[in-house]
């Protein structure tokens, strides 16, 4: 019988969970446990231990059906389908799990994890910033020629090849060419396309 507490009370709590544990509550759900129990352990679990590789691919996705965010960092090949399921895996080794994770670290700890944090928004931001400098280019240089064939003209072929080499060209190099900032905000970039600000 588990421990379930009064409506009402919140109880503080954080686990350890062992590979056994974590198979047990999963083989126990709906059978004696609620989905929502499973959720609120994983969600309070600090340290997951001695898990075989399906279970660590099981807590993964566990994390992922909770809409969160997964990173998963491994050394070995027992970590190759949870490297795989998350968001963003990370080899921590040159063997087998290098090959099944995005992107391997070349020292053996996770001291990588906040500098590709920091590579990815950069890069988020960068991204969506081009597109909606492309954009407005476009949108201007749209009005540009509207507005001349009203008034009876049009732009000339140097005209426009001076518009895209001398001044589109340098700024979207220039703009791609940012650098990630060196110390990881608590805010993340906006997914948002269409948002003004990020």
């Amino acid at each position: 019988e588990l421990l379930t507490l009064p409506e009402g009370v919140e109880c503080q709590y954080e686990l350890a969970v062992t590979g056994t544990c974590y198979a047990f509550l999963k083989s126990r759900v709906g059978v004696s446990i609620t989905l929502e129990f499973l959720q609120r352990v994983v969600l309070n679990s600090l340290v997951f231990a001695r898990m075989t590789p399906d279970q660590k691919a099981a807590l993964v996705g566990d994390f992922q059906q909770l809409e969160i965010y997964t990173g998963m960092c491994g050394d070995g090949a027992n970590d190759c389908g949870a490297l795989k399921a998350a968001h963003m895996g990370v080899s921590l080794s040159e063997s087998e799990a290098s090959i099944a994770a995005p992107f391997t670290s070349q020292s053996p700890n996770i001291s990588c994890i906040p500098i590709l944090l920091a590579e990815g928004r950069a890069a988020l931001s960068t991204s969506f910033q081009l597109f909606r400098f492309i954009a407005c280019y476009s949108f201007i240089q749209f009005l540009a020629v509207i507005t001349l064939y009203f008034r009876g003209t049009v732009l000339g072929n140097w005209q426009y090849l001076y518009q895209d080499l001398f001044i589109v060209f340098p700024l979207t190099i220039f703009m791609g060419d940012t650098r990630a900032n060196p110390h990881l905000s608590l805010k993340r970039p906006s997914g948002n396309l269409l948002k003004i600000f990020n």
